[in-house]
C-alpha cells in the first residue's frame, strides 16, 4: 500500500488480523538470511516459536511521518510473519490536543517553556476521549504505548494481567526535566502506571 493512501479504520486501527485489516507487508523471514546470515534467522525463529500466539497492541499518535510511524510500518507486520499477533492503533485527539504534546515533546528536548495548567486540561480532555471510545477493545497480553502523547492510558485503562510498556523515543534532556518540575511531576505520574518503560539508550534515563 501506498504510504500516501495509508489510511486507518473508523476507530484508529492501522493493522490487525482480528479485524481482517492488513494493509502492510514485509518479505519472508528468508529473505533476511542474505543480509544477517542464517544463525540469527535460527535464533529468531527459536524466540518466536517460544512467543507464539502472543497478542500485543501498539498504540501511537499518528499512522504517517515521523520515526515511530516508520518503525511500525515495518515491525508490525514483521512480528506477525513471525507468529506473534501485534496490532497497531492511533489514539484521537483535536489539534489543540496535537499541539500541547508537541510542545511536550519540545520541552523534554531542552527547548525552554513551561507546561500549563490548560495544557494538562486539554491532554487529560483527549485521553477521556479515547477511553470513552473503547480504543482498546479486546484483552491484549502487552500493550506499548509510544512516546507521550498516549501515556496516560495506562493509568486509566490498566486491567487485569495485561503488561503495559512505555516506549519513549525521545531524547530527554535531564537539566531542562529538572528545571520544569510541573512538567516532571506530569510523566511521572502518567509513567508510574506501566509496569516497564524502554528508552532508546540508557543516558536518557532519569532517577527521581
Amino acid at each position: 500500500m501506498e504510504r500516501e493512501k495509508f489510511i486507518p479504520m473508523e476507530d484508529g486501527t492501522l493493522y490487525s488480523k482480528r479485524k481482517g485489516f492488513t494493509p502492510l507487508h514485509v518479505p519472508p523471514l528468508k529473505e533476511y538470511a542474505k543480509i544477517v546470515g542464517e544463525e540469527p534467522i535460527k535464533k529468531l525463529e527459536d524466540v518466536s516459536e517460544r512467543l507464539s500466539g502472543m497478542k500485543m497492541l501498539e498504540l501511537s499518535s499518528t499512522p504517517l511521518g515521523g520515526g515511530v510511524a516508520e518503525m511500525l510500518h515495518s515491525s508490525v507486520p514483521f512480528l506477525n510473519s513471525i507468529g506473534i499477533d501485534d496490532e497497531w492503533k492511533v489514539i484521537k485527539g483535536s489539534k489543540e490536543f496535537f499541539e500541547v504534546t508537541k510542545t511536550m515533546h519540545h520541552l523534554l528536548q531542552g527547548k525552554k517553556g513551561k507546561l500549563t495548567a490548560e495544557d494538562e486540561k486539554i491532554y487529560f480532555s483527549a485521553i477521556k476521549e479515547n477511553v470513552a471510545l473503547d480504543i482498546i477493545d479486546y484483552e491484549p497480553d502487552v500493550v506499548f504505548v509510544h512516546d507521550p502523547q498516549p501515556l496516560a492510558l495506562a493509568r486509566e485503562l490498566k486491567r487485569g494481567d495485561v503488561r503495559w510498556i512505555w516506549r519513549c523515543h525521545i531524547d530527554i534532556d535531564e537539566v531542562a526535566l529538572r528545571r520544569n518540575p510541573r512538567l516532571w511531576d506530569f510523566i511521572t505520574y502518567w509513567a508510574e502506571a506501566f509496569d516497564a518503560a524502554i528508552f532508546t539508550a540508557a543516558y536518557f534515563v532519569i532517577s527521581q
